[in-house]
């Protein structure tokens, strides 16, 4: 179960390493993620796009030029959790506990910080710089 939930959470990190990360756009992600579904924010300042698996569901937020400027991960299971933070260490330069920074060959900074809600963990990744 476990190597399982490793693999699952090396595929997300590919996928945040390729083309469906902060900056791509709608088209690239709609393509990836054709069964996704797109919505208007509540606050109607950005709209969402969010795509379910399994253990974790994972919501993409788009400006109105419909460019990815945040993603959100929501692992569902404790287990999804530890392994995503177990990846992640293994990639990404830890700032601490519930913080990391990945720096891509485009010169783009990532920031990932791990927010406890009252739903649960979700780890939200921007844009630095």
């Amino acid at each position: 179960m476990k190597t399982l939930l490793t693999t699952l959470f090396i595929l997300i990190f590919a996928e945040l390493s390729s083309a469906q990360t902060i900056g791509s756009s709608f088209a690239d992600l709609k393509q990836s993620y054709p069964d996704g579904k797109f919505e208007l924010t509540d606050n109607k300042d950005a709209y969402h796009y969010i795509v379910d698996a399994k253990n974790n569901q994972t919501v993409y937020l788009l400006d109105f030029d419909l460019i990815i400027i945040a993603i959100i991960i929501c692992p569902l299971t404790d287990d999804m959790r530890q392994s995503w933070i177990e990846t992640v260490n293994k990639s990404w330069i830890s700032v601490s506990n519930t913080e990391w920074k990945y720096y891509r060959d485009n010169g783009m900074v990532m920031s990932m910080k791990m927010k406890t809600l009252s739903s649960g963990v979700v780890f939200v990744i921007n844009q630095v710089y």
